[in-house]
Formats: structure tokens, C-alpha cells, sequence
């Protein structure tokens, strides 16, 4: 799953797979309940991907396999506990765990983001009126193509190293990359400490989850590192 994930996404699957599991205990065949849900997406970017699942299963895939052949379009630790969940015959309550988790997950992420909101706009307003003396000029002398070269020199390069950063930390090279920002955050006071606190709540859910659905320990413990 790309690093960059957003609440909103995490909402979706979440939602898919409250659905699924409410219909698997509703006792509609797996084939059939992912078919109704490729009808009534929740996204309609899911449509194809569960349209492609449906035919796997019908093909004789385990649900697993069939969500394998996705590539990336599932996480791993997801696939884990569905694989887990149906080795157990406790598939809807694995589904139900990831809905759980997928929520929470994205509970934490929306009240980070909530959290940068402020300083983030300080901190852009602060490069709009500093220096005074050019923003002076451009409202009174017209400036303003050098006004916006200014600042535009300044928000640029940070601008790009934030999507770059966000396109090193994407999929199975964002791993080694996540692990060396962490280690420079461990080392800013307070940020360090609540990273620490945050990869261990993380690492805590993961592994209840994974342990409830079945997964084996030795293989829990590294799908559950954040």
C-alpha cells in the first residue's frame, strides 16, 4: 500500500469490508456477495478489481489467491488475515477486524493531518509578507511577476521534496525509505518520542488482529511492522 495514504481511502475499504462480511453472515455465497458488491461499489474504482476477484472465485480461486492476483491492489496484511479467516471459517470476523482496523487507522491519520493544518498555514503565510519590503512593492509598484518568482523559489524546492518523499515511500521501496525517516524523527525531542508511541500502537492492533484471525505468530510479527 502506497505510504501516502489518505483517511478517505482508508473510510472506502473499510466500508467494503464491513459490506462483504455483513453479507457473508447474511449467508449469500462469497462468489455472489462480491458480485453485489461490483454492482453497488463503494468506489467506483472498485468495480473492475472485485469484478476480477468474482471471476477468480468462480474459477475455483480461494478469495485470497483471487485478491493476490490484484497485485498491489490490496495490502498484504490484509490478504493475510482474509487468507487467515478463511483457513479458520471465521472469514466475516476477519473482514470485520480490517473494517475496525481500516477506521481507526484513518481516525489517527485525519487528526494528524487536522493537526498540520495550522502551522502549515502559518508557516505559508509567513513566506507571502516576509520580506515586507517586496510585498510592499508589488501592491503599490506592481511587482508582482518578481513577487511570485520570490516566493515561488522558496516554496518550490519544498514542494518538490514533498512529492518526492511521497513517491520513495510508495509500495516495496517505500519500506527502507519509511525506516530512515523514522530514524531522523527518533532523533528530534518529543516527535521521536511519539513517533515510538505511535509505530507501537500500530504494532499492537496489527497484531490483534492477525493473531484473532488465525495467523500464526511467526508470521504475524513481521506483516504487523508499521
Amino acid at each position: 500500500m502506497a505510504f501516502a495514504v489518505l483517511p478517505g481511502q482508508l473510510e472506502r475499504r473499510a466500508e467494503l469490508y464491513q459490506q462483504l462480511a455483513v453479507s457473508l453472515a447474511a449467508g449469500l455465497p462469497l462468489p455472489r456477495a462480491v458480485r453485489l458488491l461490483a454492482a453497488h461499489p463503494v468506489s467506483a474504482s472498485f468495480r473492475a478489481p472485485l469484478l476480477r476477484v468474482a471471476d477468480r472465485l468462480d474459477a475455483g480461486d480461494l478469495f485470497a489467491e483471487a485478491l493476490g492476483r490484484l497485485g498491489a491492489w490490496m495490502p498484504e496484511f490484509d490478504r493475510a488475515m482474509i487468507a487467515a479467516g478463511e483457513q479458520s471459517g471465521r472469514l466475516d470476523d476477519a473482514l470485520r477486524l480490517l473494517a475496525r482496523s481500516c477506521r481507526e487507522r484513518a481516525a489517527s491519520l485525519r487528526a494528524t493531518l487536522n493537526g498540520l493544518i495550522y502551522p502549515a498555514a502559518v508557516f505559508h503565510v509567513m513566506v507571502l509578507i516576509v520580506p515586507v519590503g517586496r510585498l510592499t512593492r508589488a501592491v503599490w509598484e506592481g511587482e508582482w511577476a518578481a513577487f511570485f518568482l520570490q516566493k515561488l523559489a522558496v516554496l518550490g524546492p519544498l514542494y518538490a521534496l514533498g512529492a518526492g518523499v511521497l513517491w520513495l515511500t510508495r509500495d516495496a521501496r517505500g519500506r527502507a525509505v519509511r525506516s530512515l525517516l523514522e530514524r531522523v524523527f527518533a532523533a528530534v525531542p518529543l516527535l521521536g518520542g511519539a513517533q515510538r508511541a505511535l509505530n507501537l500502537s500500530r504494532l499492537s492492533l496489527a497484531l490483534h488482529g492477525l493473531l484473532n484471525a488465525g495467523v500464526p505468530a511467526l508470521r504475524a510479527w513481521p506483516l504487523a511492522r508499521p
